[in-house]
């Protein structure tokens, strides 16, 4: 919609409306982003946002996306869950979520570095490794009951390639 506007309105006519609204309306642009939006981020974006989120860094009981993770939490409690696959695990919260329920086995993937060394730190009970799903096979081999993907396959254009890696008969929980 912003593109369709941008197009339609003469440029300087829009720099002045844009200027007016942030006056008015007290708004304070972004500071310009090294990262295109709207395509696959390397590695670099993810540490990025998670050095610049707050919300990354807190207690798993205080992120705004607790609710959501004590469903997944309670799905693998009664499935019985022994091994987890996390892809895209982030900084492990959900890991620690998942320690507390007294899940035994776990290993979290995600190709962001920082975002790697703060579950090691947080989490040091389970295995993090810094991984890119399409260069490892962790998921062909199999040895694993369930496979989290959350808040992980919109980010990707190949959804369908991760999911069809997947071991068959394997429990999938994703958001």
């Amino acid at each position: 919609m912003q593109q369709i506007i941008r197009e339609l309105i003469p440029p300087l006519l829009l720099k002045i409306t844009t200027n007016i609204h942030h006056r008015l309306f007290k708004v304070h642009p972004q500071p310009p982003s090294p990262f295109a939006y709207g395509v696959e981020q390397p590695p670099e974006f993810y540490d990025h946002t998670y050095q610049s989120k707050a919300h990354w860094k807190k207690h798993y009981t205080a992120s705004h996306y607790y609710p959501l993770w004590t469903v997944i939490a309670d799905r693998i409690r009664h499935l019985r869950v022994n091994k987890v696959v996390d892809i895209g695990c982030g900084p492990g919260q959900v890991a620690c979520l998942l320690r507390d329920i007294q899940v035994p086995d776990y290993i979290g993937l995600d190709f962001s570095p920082a975002r790697i060394a703060k579950a090691r730190s947080v989490c040091p009970e389970y295995e993090f490794r810094v991984a890119d799903i399409f260069k490892n096979n962790l998921l062909a081999l199999g040895d694993y009951d369930c496979v989290l993907i959350m808040e992980f396959l919109e980010h990707i254009e190949q959804d369908l390639t991760v999911l069809n890696q997947v071991f068959p008969s394997t429990i999938v929980l994703g958001t």
